[in-house]
Formats: structure tokens, C-alpha cells, sequence
């Protein structure tokens, strides 16, 4: 009897224990973790829900296909994330330069991913962005794409998305190692 009286409480106790602890996507940049803990960033509110949906750039020379997706609970490392991902299609003088729109592989999610909540306005957010470019970039800050839904206030007008990518890595020397454009307005399709 004592035997099943413990191997009720360990069970319990690891319950306990093993359970996740979360935390609002608003919240995540100003969060400090504890060890021993499991924490689930997640979009309580579902402020991600915006920015899904395929939107479009063009303008004489390219075009951009960016189609967002939802990922639910994903594990990145330890602790769980809901957060956006894409994929993407981007033609240059009428030469396809990138095409992740069909790839199914685990490399193709982790080009432009993320889904940090600002606080201040919870139309903005900020993904992780890698390109998949043969030049290499260095340095000691990651690329980062900040998406800002621009809301349609209008009857029959399209909602719009602000691309705005920053890089402080490399040297001054170093060439801009992206080929889509860092400062560009999509359309809602």
C-alpha cells in the first residue's frame, strides 16, 4: 500500500513539476526565465492573426509573394513558441531569385519566422530573418524584419503590411547581403 500511496505522489509531484509556464507573446521581450521551468510564449490574445495570409510587393523591377502561417506550441529549444513563418516567392527583373512557396523542408520554416508582440502597438511585430543567399553575413546581430499591419480605414480599401528589415552586423565593407528589398508596403490578397 505504501508503495502505491508514493507512486501516486511522484507521479503528482512530477505533474506538477513538468507543467508549462505561460507567458503572453506581449510579454516575452521583458520576461526573465527561471531554470527548471518549461515556458510557453503564446499568443493569448491572438494578435498574430493580422499578419497571416499571402501579401504582395511589386513595383517595376520585382515582385514579392510572402505567404504567413501560423505555428502553434513549436518547439524551439527547451521552451514552446507560437509564432509566424513564411514562405516566400521573390522574382527580379522577371528572374526568379528565391522560391520557398512549395518547399516542405524544415530549412524553409526557419527563414523568416517569429512573432514578438510590441507592447505599445500590437499591430507590429518582429520575426527572425535569413535569407536564403549565397552571400554570407557576418556579425554579431542576427537580421531582423519588423511587420506593421497598416489597417484599412476605408470602405473597399486593402489592408497593407510595412516590411522594414534591419541588419547591424558585418563591417562597413562589408556588400548588403539581401536581395529582396529592406523597406517595401505589401498588399493583403
Amino acid at each position: 500500500m505504501k508503495l502505491i500511496i508514493f507512486n501516486i505522489l511522484f507521479f503528482i509531484t512530477g505533474a506538477i513539476v513538468a507543467q508549462e509556464q505561460i507567458v503572453p507573446l506581449t510579454e516575452s521581450s521583458f520576461f526573465d526565465e527561471q531554470d527548471d521551468v518549461t515556458y510557453y510564449y503564446k499568443d493569448v490574445n491572438n494578435d498574430l492573426n493580422k499578419f497571416l495570409g499571402t501579401w504582395t510587393f511589386q513595383d517595376t523591377n520585382s515582385e514579392l509573394i510572402v505567404t504567413f502561417y501560423f505555428n502553434e506550441h513549436h518547439d524551439l529549444g527547451g521552451a514552446f513558441y507560437d509564432g509566424l513563418y513564411a514562405k516566400f516567392k521573390y522574382t527580379e527583373n522577371g528572374a526568379v531569385i528565391y522560391d520557398t512557396l512549395l518547399d516542405n523542408s524544415i530549412a524553409a520554416e526557419y527563414h523568416i519566422f517569429g512573432g514578438t508582440i510590441f507592447q505599445d502597438t500590437l499591430n507590429k511585430t518582429s520575426l527572425s530573418y535569413y535569407e536564403p543567399t549565397n552571400i554570407p553575413y557576418r556579425g554579431e546581430w542576427s537580421p531582423i524584419l519588423y511587420l506593421e499591419l497598416l489597417p484599412c480605414n476605408t470602405i473597399g480599401c486593402t489592408p497593407q503590411l510595412k516590411w522594414d528589415l534591419y541588419w547591424a552586423g558585418g563591417e562597413d565593407s562589408d556588400p548588403w547581403p539581401f536581395k529582396i528589398p529592406s523597406n517595401m508596403v505589401l498588399d493583403k490578397q
